[in-house]
């Protein structure tokens, strides 16, 4: 198993750096495009049925965090300036220095925590933006225009599910962080 997670690693190092060289005036151009660009959605990664982090979806194309899923692929990241070094390791780790059950399950519940709170972060800024659009929708409405009727239905029912979104957020955290809180004890 540890021999295909190298190939896949080594295949991966080299389509990245492939389109980093290919397209590295494209890249450019494509980042500053994402910037302010609106995150359609999050969609869960898995590897091997197992979740190793979140892809916001913008514009049609999903991104998915190098570190993350470098790490989880057994690659070594370096960070160099403008570029993005991943390797895959010299040697595994000495038998006595693997970590223990307990304290993989409390590595990987902090990195969930932390991607929850990103997320809840994420959404309420996104929240905000949606209730000044749902006001202004309302002020139209309430100037006489009732043309603005559905859009402002559509507004609320979207508000209403980024709010419900992010109280299921806050419940999964406080789960987490109760997890992690037994696994201190």
């Amino acid at each position: 198993m540890k021999k295909h997670v190298k190939n896949i690693g080594l295949v991966l190092s080299g389509v990245v750096l492939g389109v980093a060289i290919s397209f590295s005036g494209e890249i450019s151009a494509a980042t500053s495009k994402l910037l302010g660009g609106k995150v359609g959605k999050v969609m869960t990664v898995t590897l091997n049925n197992k979740s190793i982090g979140e892809a916001p979806v913008i514009g049609g194309t999903s991104y998915v965090p190098v570190r993350t899923a470098a790490n989880s692929l057994g690659l070594e990241v370096k960070v160099s300036g403008n570029e993005i070094i991943l390797n895959t390791p010299e040697e595994q780790a000495p038998a006595e220095q693997v970590p223990d059950t307990a304290s993989v399950e409390k590595k990987e519940l902090e990195i969930k925590i932390e991607q929850v709170k990103r997320k809840i972060e994420s959404s309420k800024t996104a929240l905000e933006t949606k209730e000044k659009e749902l006001n202004a929708a309302k002020g139209v409405v309430a100037s006489g225009s009732t043309g603005f009727v559905s859009v402002v239905d559509s507004l609320q029912k979207s508000y209403d599910e980024s709010k419900e979104y992010i109280a299921d957020q806050e419940k999964e955290l406080s789960s987490l962080e109760s997890q992690l809180a037994a696994l201190d004890k």
